[in-house]
């Protein structure tokens, strides 16, 4: 689906003159393969790369360096952008600089309509898209009224109207509330899990990435770690050393395996967190 090879790019500042002032590398040397229907997270700190990264996927930025194929096609080459951007739908941190209708229905129709589309086919894929990210009962609402989760899927109803392979957020629950961010984070799961969509979660909440099939850590451009969320989190001291943590139940799994050596280490979930802690009071009462 997508494929990045020896990507970089820099950040680059110029004097009223045009002379170069200073040269800041946002990315150094990415080689990423992404399969179609992957659920990848994208993980790090601050400044880290990982939203300059996520616009070279839909060829909002183009490689100083490398280069970046999404579905075969290369995006520094222009006769490609249009088909590019239809196949990569963006969502990003805030809703509100992405919903411009005044009713929900308009906002979604927005994309479609500039596709030409004929106005049953707009209607019956609205309406389909609205249905998938649980929205379809606020088809007629203000935007203005609704919450920030709501707002955001909203946003990807937009996207998935256009019907892409591939749906890349980047850092799409920053500014929303925890249940906000579970509503964002539950949508993307099922559009993955039930409808095929490939999707690409760049994130720094570190229990967003638990379901992800793959998670690349970058720290200064490049990648630092990868692995399988498990995996990931089976290095804490690494994190550690990255800025960043574990999610906060897999930290209280690591404090009680500090004094049970027994008990099994990373736990992800609460629910693997539970199971754990049974097992482990069993074999103590045996």
């Amino acid at each position: 689906m997508i494929n990045t090879y020896r990507l970089s790019y820099d950040y680059v500042k110029t004097d009223e003159n045009d002379n170069i002032t200073h040269v800041n590398r946002a990315l150094d040397d990415i080689s990423i393969d992404i399969k179609k229907g992957d659920f990848i997270a994208v993980l790090g700190h601050n400044g880290s790369g990982k939203s300059t990264f996520a616009k070279h996927l839909n060829a909002l930025l183009l490689p100083g360096e490398g280069s970046v194929f999404v579905g075969g096609m290369d995006t520094a080459k222009p006769e490609y952008t249009w088909d590019i951007r239809k196949s990569t739908g963006m969502v990003f941190q805030n809703p509100d600089n992405q919903i411009i209708g005044n009713i929900v229905e308009e906002d979604v129709a927005f994309g479609l309509e500039n596709l030409g589309l004929p106005s049953d086919e707009i209607r019956r894929r609205v309406d389909k898209s609205l249905e998938m990210v649980g929205m379809k009962e606020f088809v007629r609402s203000s935007p203005n009224k609704l919450s920030g989760g709501q707002k955001q899927r909203v946003a990807i109803a937009g996207i998935m109207a256009m019907e892409p392979a591939c749906i890349v957020f980047d850092e799409p629950t920053a500014m929303l509330d925890p249940e906000g961010r579970r509503e964002v984070i539950e949508t993307a799961r099922k559009l993955n899990k039930e409808n095929g969509i490939t999707i690409i979660l760049i994130t720094h909440y570190m229990e967003e990435i638990v379901g992800a099939d793959k998670v690349f850590v970058m720290e200064k451009g490049r990648i630092a770690m990868q692995g399988t969320p498990r995996e990931i989190f089976s290095k804490p001291k690494e994190l550690k050393e990255l800025r960043l943590t574990v999610p906060q139940v897999t930290e209280i799994g690591y404090k009680i395996s500090a004094k049970h050596p027994e008990f099994p280490s990373p736990v992800l979930t609460v629910e693997e967190l539970t199971e754990a802690v049974k097992k482990t009071a069993g074999r103590k009462q045996r």
